[in-house]
């Protein structure tokens, strides 16, 4: 449902882990819509401090998510989010 780039670029972000990736799905609608977001509605989102605020804001992140990026292509792994049809029952 999402591009995997966008998924990344949350995922990357030090102090977003599952919990606050929801929370920030659930709020905004989109990992795109969470990456255009002000500071201040960033903020409202429990768990979500300055630090996190400024690395979202920085775009700190394309780093990491260009490493992910290339290691899923150089190892031909396949990825699956949790919007796939085919990601699994838990």
């Amino acid at each position: 449902m999402y591009p995997l780039k966008e998924i990344l670029s949350l995922l990357c972000v030090d102090g977003i882990g599952p919990k606050t990736y929801f929370q920030l799905i659930k709020k905004f609608g989109s990992p795109q819509k969470v990456l255009e977001a002000t500071s201040n509605e960033l903020k409202e989102i429990p768990r979500v401090n300055n630090d996190i605020v400024e690395q979202i804001n920085s775009i700190s992140y394309e780093k990491c998510v260009s490493i992910q990026l290339d290691w899923i292509k150089y190892s031909k792994a396949k990825t699956v989010s949790y919007w796939d049809d085919n990601y699994p029952e838990i």
